[in-house]
């Protein structure tokens, strides 16, 4: 696997993902008290934050694991995500607040974990090549 392109491709969602963070930040400190764009801008700000976790990890998975490892590390971090996805999102429609800057986020991370997948299959030699 080329490591060097696996690394600055999670390193460039690290920094999407702080870019991001960094703008709720922004919009946290102007946001009225109890509103609900403070507990979205709250919201993600952590959510932003455990993806950064996530894929600081990734970076140091794949600099000491194989291909196979890599891909099964993968599935059990998407699987994760879209449980979370989905515990989320059941929640904050219950509370009827606006979904659309949180989901873009797990979006971002879960296409980024997916992307990883198939890079790293595409590494993987194959039995009839």
């Amino acid at each position: 696997m080329d490591q060097y392109k696996s690394e600055e491709f999670l390193t460039s969602v690290i920094e999407e993902l702080q870019r991001i963070k960094s703008y709720w930040n922004e919009r946290l400190k102007i946001a009225a008290a109890n509103s609900i764009e403070e507990r979205t801008a709250k919201k993600a700000i952590i959510l932003c934050g455990d993806a950064v976790n996530t894929f600081n990890n990734l970076i140091e998975y794949i600099q000491n694991h194989n291909e196979q490892e890599i891909m099964a590390h993968c599935k059990k971090l998407r699987s994760y995500w879209n449980q979370q996805q989905h515990d989320f999102g059941y929640h904050q429609l219950q509370m009827n607040e606006p979904l659309s800057t949180l989901i873009t986020i797990y979006e971002l991370i879960i296409d980024s974990i997916e992307n990883m997948e198939i890079v790293t299959d595409r590494m993987i030699p194959k039995n009839d090549e």
